[in-house]
């Protein structure tokens, strides 16, 4: 289905509804906006359609510095199988009576024992590592700048094309309006007469009944004829054909309309038979007559 957006006294050409959902969901449509489905009259606001209130719904917040956040990385799982992964390494501490071969001493009442602290070894980077670290930092802020650039272009792009589209559709709108007023202006009523009220001159051949009529008057007129056949040596066997209207004829204007027979031709009614054989058109075998 196609809607067509309404801002101010402006109104947009036909969207797709995917592209208003779109719109809503950007924020570059408000909620209350008005808008009616294409060829249709009444206006109503976009929250009365379902998807519309779904997309407006879904609409995320702008973000203050008018672009939008980059998605965060997602944390690296560590392996404990792989020693590249390991920062530290925890060593048991070697108490000095086991390194002089003598037996640790049981605590006693009176020299209460303390806790065994393990020292953690120090912290060794390799320098691959590092750098490693300093590419992945430096790829992921030219990686977020480029992004962003190109999304803030984007919806610029977005905005003017909005923008420029709602402009040409207006004063397209307006300059239909201005003709069609002009148009209804120029045609005015205009008075239907006899076709015995105007010169004519009617003929008639085999597929149709033709009159070319001229508007004498200083006043637009229009003009409806139909044309007939009949038989001189059979009454009742007659040929008649549609209702033609020359339409608005202005002053001093001149038109031909021609229009067929219905349920047959001229040849059928009006024939005679050759020395071969024949049949053959014959216009002494009838009278023609419009009126």
């Amino acid at each position: 289905m196609q809607w067509e957006i309404r801002q101010g006294t402006d109104v947009s050409m036909p969207f797709e509804e995917d592209d208003v959902v779109g719109l809503l969901e950007r924020n570059k449509l408000g909620a209350d906006a008005l808008v009616r489905p294409f060829g249709k009259t009444a206006w109503k606001p976009a929250l009365k359609h379902a998807p519309f209130a779904m997309a407006a719904r879904r609409a995320a917040p702008p973000s203050p510095s008018g672009f939008d956040a980059a998605p965060e990385p997602a944390p690296a799982t560590r392996d404990p199988a792989r020693w590249d992964q390991q920062t530290s390494i925890e060593l048991p501490v070697v108490q000095q009576a086991e390194v002089r071969g003598e037996l640790p001493v049981a605590p006693s009442a009176a020299q209460p024992s303390l806790p065994r602290v393990a020292a953690a070894a120090p912290l060794i980077l390799h320098p691959n590592w590092v750098k490693a670290a300093v590419v992945g930092v430096w790829v992921l802020v030219v990686g977020v700048g480029v992004a962003t650039a190109l999304t803030w272009r984007r919806h610029d792009q977005s905005d003017l094309a909005l923008r420029t589209l709602v402009e040409t559709q207006g004063s397209q709108l307006r300059t239909a309006q201005e003709e069609a007023l002009t148009d209804a202006r120029s045609h005015r009523a205009y008075r239907k007469v006899t076709l015995a009220d105007v010169p004519n001159i009617c003929h008639g051949t085999n597929d149709h009944a033709t009159c070319a009529i001229t508007n004498p008057t200083d006043e637009p007129i229009t003009v409806c004829f139909a044309g007939r056949i009949a038989q001189k040596e059979a009454a009742g066997v007659t040929l008649v054909s549609m209702p033609g209207c020359t339409g608005r004829l202005d002053p001093n204007e001149s038109k031909t309309v021609s229009v067929p027979w219905v349920q047959g031709r001229a040849e059928d009614i009006c024939n005679s038979k050759s020395v071969y054989g024949n049949t053959h058109l014959d216009w002494d075998k009838c009278t023609f007559g419009a009126k």
